[in-house]
């Protein structure tokens, strides 16, 4: 019972003890209550010190709310609480989400799920702990954070937490991946621009870096060693005041018009001059490079000098308008010799028959006359050949075989056959050539010996010797004949002219017949064989003319067919057989019946058309066609080709007749079937002895 319920009356029993007296119950009641203020004051203390620790917390509550750093707290378990403003904005999650969510939930992927995981354990741990790098979700994007722990401090016995600072390194990530791709890229760059300068530096073109108003900037080796102005010397300059003086204004204007819109400039031929003033052709590309404004920093201008490009296609012209002049020359030289051989096929065969016929008894005076047209029609056959030759010539030797020549049986053979001609004239030829051997075509050799004796024998006027000698230089390796006449001479300024086409002296123009083309044919057959023709000569005194041509091995050699004579003689009498002749032209017709009119046994039968010749061939096939290539109503061959079809013994012997001399034609002629072919004017001899070899038992 409390002391103030108790009343005065109430004794106390014998047994209870004494109470004190009234003072001390004084000085009780008086502790009682100091101690009762003591009790109050020490629970407002408290109560004070619980709203204060109350307000505490709520600030700090406000404080991590509010803290820019995302921050959250992390439980025994790993899971998050109370997670700041800051965090939820990193996550782009609201609070009550991520509320009790496990917080290694949050890694990207499960590898960065199980660095998180392992980052919370080790916390347990340690009262600090930091983890670098891991990927966490983000609400548009992975996430790269460090995650850093520390232990929150609790009341004994309670549960343990740590605070989790999320530091969000994910800008800075990308700015270091930014910047290592710039550093790659600038890295590629560096070796890009070191490959191009190398490329540039080691070009065979002229390569020059120019700013934006075209000056120059940088120039290659190519650049120095083509103009020969340096670096310093071409520095600030414009390569079109450097290098183009004298250049197409129209084409500077269409150049600079390009450059100032931006465009390239794509291989524009212009001319070029050196530093020593040396012109040249150059093919100019320009090249504008932009910068990242999109405006033009600088101009990257390359030249090719295309001199050599330039002469090689003015020289492949030049070759083919004389190649197109030369065909044109030759049509016209082998029409010329079609229709001179035409009437000259009847004059030299009507003389031929009057002066070597059975029935030729020219009357008194007439005999002379006739040999002097025969003489004229062989002198103008003549000069149709050799201008044929002429024009054939750079053609003659396309398939030129060079083989070993023994010159000793050739030049035997040569001197011989002019042997009668030049003793008539008071001459003597003696021939002094010993074994040697040449390398060459032995049939143009003797073309060369036969023009040089028969020049010999014409203009030496007064009797004397023709020597023909022949030596072998060892140091030169090349072999030389030597034709050394006593005629006339010739002069020092014209010996020269001699080897040009169409050329005569003066001095022996009347002296014998020539029509200056045989030393020119001679002269370039000499060369075409690797060789030359040149000529030693004293007026008066007489010409010496040397052959040269390179040296060969004797055991190269083949045997030179040695000519003994003339083999066209008048043949004996011809067997019977039935002849054809399909020719358009009716004096050639007239001299083929006279040719064949002491020969009664072979009959004669005349097609003017090549169709009424197939006719005639079709009807009854004869013993031997005496064919004209060119007739009114086709080509002749036509005909050849038809008959070389037909089994042997049905197949007629076809001689073609034609005025066409070319090799060309020859060539054809004889691949389509025709068995010889006879070059107008007609050799009567030559064609009886053809008949006669190819009939006889």
């Amino acid at each position: 019972m409390p002391l103030s319920s108790r009343r005065p009356d109430d004794a106390p029993s014998h047994n209870a003890p004494a109470l004190p007296p009234e003072s001390d119950a004084q000085r009780l009641l008086e502790e009682l209550r100091i101690h009762q203020v003591e009790l109050q004051l020490q629970s407002d203390a408290l109560q004070a010190s619980q709203q204060e620790a109350l307000a505490q917390a709520e600030r700090y509550r406000h404080l991590l709310r509010a803290a820019p750093v995302p921050l959250c707290q992390l439980d025994e378990r790993g899971a998050i609480r109370a997670p700041n403003d800051a965090l939820c904005q990193l996550l782009g999650q609201p609070a009550h989400t991520l509320q009790d969510q496990l917080l290694y939930r949050l890694g990207h992927d499960e590898l960065q799920r199980v660095r998180a995981l392992q980052a919370v354990q080790q916390s347990t741990h340690q009262k600090s702990h930091e983890v670098r790098g891991v990927w966490l979700r983000g609400a548009e994007a992975p996430l790269l954070v460090d995650l850093h722990f520390s232990e929150v401090p609790t009341p004994q016995g309670g549960q343990h937490r740590w605070l989790v600072a999320l530091v969000d390194q994910t800008a800075r990530h990308r700015e270091h991946e930014a910047l290592q791709e710039a550093n790659e890229a600038l890295h590629k760059a560096l070796a890009v621009n070191q490959e191009l300068a190398l490329l540039a530096d080691r070009s065979p073109n002229a390569v020059m870096i120019c700013d934006a108003d075209q000056r120059i900037r940088w120039v290659n080796p190519s650049f120095i060693q083509a103009t020969g102005y340096s670096l310093q010397e071409a520095r600030g300059m414009r390569p079109d005041d450097l290098l183009g003086p004298g250049q197409d204004d129209a084409t500077v204007r269409l150049m600079q018009q390009r450059v100032m819109r931006g465009e390239a400039v794509d291989r524009i031929r212009v001319p070029r001059q050196t530093r020593l003033g040396t012109q040249y052709w150059a093919e100019v590309s320009v090249l504008p490079v932009h910068n990242e404004a999109g405006l033009i920093s600088r101009h990257i201008v390359i030249e090719r000098d295309i001199s050599d490009r330039l002469q090689a296609e003015s020289e492949r012209e030049a070759l083919m308008k004389a190649e197109a002049n030369h065909a044109v020359k030759t049509e016209f030289l082998s029409r010329m010799s079609h229709n001179m051989r035409t009437p000259l096929n009847a004059v030299m065969g009507f003389a031929h028959l009057l002066l070597q016929g059975p029935e030729a008894v020219p009357l008194p005076g007439q005999r002379k006359k006739l040999e002097i047209i025969h003489q004229a029609g062989q002198q103008l056959l003549g000069l149709v050949n050799q201008a044929l030759q002429l024009a054939q010539l750079e053609h003659a030797l396309e398939d030129y075989a060079p083989e070993a020549i023994n010159l000793q049986p050739l030049a035997s053979d040569c001197a011989t056959l002019m042997a009668a001609q030049a003793h008539a004239q008071g001459l003597q030829i003696v021939c002094d050539v010993p074994i040697i051997y040449a390398m060459g075509d032995a049939q143009r050799v003797r073309e060369i010996l036969d023009n040089l004796l028969s020049n010999a024998v014409k203009y030496s006027m007064r009797p004397g010797v023709i020597e023909v000698r022949g030596q072998l230089d060892p140091v030169t390796h090349l072999v030389q004949l030597t034709v050394r006449d006593p005629g006339v001479g010739i002069a020092p300024q014209d010996q020269a002219r001699i080897f040009q086409p169409f050329t005569r002296l003066d001095e022996t123009a009347g002296m014998a017949p020539g029509h200056g083309i045989g030393l020119a044919i001679c002269k370039r057959l000499a060369e075409l064989m690797l060789g030359d023709l040149t000529v030693h000569s004293t007026v008066g005194q007489g010409s010496t003319f040397t052959l040269t041509l390179p040296a060969a091995d004797h055991l190269m050699a083949h045997p030179t067919p040695v000519t003994t004579g003339d083999t066209d003689e008048p043949p004996l009498e011809l067997p019977a057989m039935r002849l054809l002749c399909v020719e358009d032209n009716a004096m050639n017709r007239v001299l083929i019946e006279a040719v064949f009119s002491t020969q009664p046994q072979v009959q004669v039968a005349m097609a003017c058309t090549l169709n009424e010749g197939l006719q005639c061939v079709r009807g009854a096939p004869p013993d031997v066609v005496l064919l004209d290539i060119n007739l009114p109503d086709g080509h002749g061959l036509t005909l050849a080709h038809e008959v070389a079809q037909w089994p042997a013994e049905r197949r007629p012997l076809v001689i073609a007749l034609s005025a066409d001399a070319l090799p060309e034609s020859i060539a054809v002629a004889t691949d389509t079937g025709v068995d010889h072919y006879l070059v107008k004017p007609l050799q009567i001899n030559r064609l009886l002895n053809i008949l006669h070899a190819h009939f006889r038992v």
